[in-house]
């Protein structure tokens, strides 16, 4: 259930809600509008493309996954984003099965949140995704970086969750260091990319008990996501196998991946942590 008490900071962008349930549609509005955002509302994903295309800016697209019509929450995304690259997406489902495990729309399954969801998890979240700058100004600075330059950048701030993106990190430089060398970069990269999938595993298992022992409420789609991301790596390392993925273009989509992902649901994390890293320190040292 939604809940409508408590304050928050204000906020003063202007966010566009999809939702074809009309009591959902409204409580969202209310949330949002409290705190000083201006909020324009569709019921499907069809009705949100003409509002897109009328309104000048809009900084944030709120929008449920399955919906009635032609255009999903995916595909609503996908062309919002593509016509303006500035906005941000946060994506929401009821449904487990409403992620889809297509790789191409990975980068919207880091920006979700499951119904029902409490009025402080909706306010979080946008603030976190307002607050951040371009994701793709990040991610173009991180490719950039060293590892730990990145997590200088990226850190959410429980120690090791970022040890382990530090490391996941380490292994891409490998992957653009040998895209660089001239001397069987192929099967080289291939290895690497077996030691990424193998160190994603295990990442992703220490993550879900960091999870666990800090009670963090939306475990299980989280859960969900790293399944998905898990087999996108996979598949991408096939398409780089069978020639049909550069070394500079693997990069970039592991890159890019990693940094939605970490500034997604990862860093939404941290605020469950506090007060309790001790306890999930001792937690995850018997993995």
């Amino acid at each position: 259930m939604v809940e409508l008490t408590g304050t928050t900071q204000k906020g003063k962008e202007r966010i566009l809600v999809v939702e074809d349930m009309p009591e959902i549609l409204k409580i969202a509005r209310l949330i949002l509008e409290r705190e000083g955002y201006q909020v324009f509302t569709a019921t499907d994903g069809d009705e949100a493309l003409k509002i897109l295309s009328k309104e000048d800016h809009i900084d944030l697209l709120f929008s449920d996954i399955v919906m009635p019509g032609n255009t999903n929450g995916y595909e609503l995304a996908e062309i919002a984003t593509a016509n303006t690259p500035h906005l941000k997406v946060l994506l929401t489902t009821g449904y487990a099965g409403g992620i889809t495990e297509d790789g191409t729309q990975g980068r919207f399954t880091s920006n979700m949140l499951d119904k029902p969801y409490l009025r402080e998890d909706l306010i979080r979240r946008v603030q976190l995704l307002l607050a951040n700058t371009s994701l793709e100004e990040q991610i173009q600075k991180v490719s950039n970086s060293t590892p730990t330059e990145a997590m200088g950048l990226l850190a959410i701030g429980v120690k090791a969750i970022d040890a382990d993106h530090e490391n996941l990190f380490g292994i891409l430089s490998k992957c653009k260091d040998i895209s660089k060398s001239d001397t069987q970069s192929d099967e080289l990269n291939l290895l690497v990319l077996d030691e990424l999938l193998d160190y994603v595993a295990y990442h992703f298992k220490r993550e879900e008990a960091v999870m666990v022992a800090c009670n963090y409420p939306s475990l299980d789609i989280h859960k969900h996501v790293h399944k998905v991301l898990a087999q996108q790596v996979a598949d991408k390392k096939e398409m780089f196998r069978q020639g049909n993925l550069s070394p500079t273009e693997l990069f970039e989509f592991l890159t890019g991946w990693l940094v939605h992902h970490i500034q997604g649901m990862d860093r939404d994390i941290a605020s469950f942590c506090e007060g309790n890293l001790e306890d999930i320190e001792r937690e995850i040292k018997g993995l």
